[in-house]
């Protein structure tokens, strides 16, 4: 019985293996959605806030797309903290 099966696997896969794929039709040339070439800008804000204070963070960004596999950019952080404190006491720190 096993080797039944194993003679039925092997013709068959070997039947496969002779059975040419279909052609490829149609462009090959990569179609560029979504890509933009040139400059770019974009800004972004986060923050996040608990009871022992604020942090924001403010990213600046430029760049420039060469192609669809080569840009650079370049960025800066600004970051906000600030930490809560009782009108009694002397702030530790702030925003700044």
């Amino acid at each position: 019985m096993l080797s039944l099966l194993l003679v039925f696997f092997a013709r068959a896969s070997a039947i496969h293996a002779q059975t040419p794929g279909p052609a490829a039709t149609g462009s090959t040339v990569k179609p560029q959605e979504g890509f933009t070439p040139g400059w770019g800008f974009g800004m972004k804000f986060e923050g996040s806030s608990s009871g022992d204070g604020t942090i924001a963070d403010l990213a600046t960004a430029v760049g420039y797309n060469f192609s669809h596999h080569f840009g650079v950019d370049l960025g800066v952080p600004y970051y906000f903290v600030g930490t809560l404190f009782d009108q009694a006491e002397k702030p530790i720190c702030c925003f700044g």
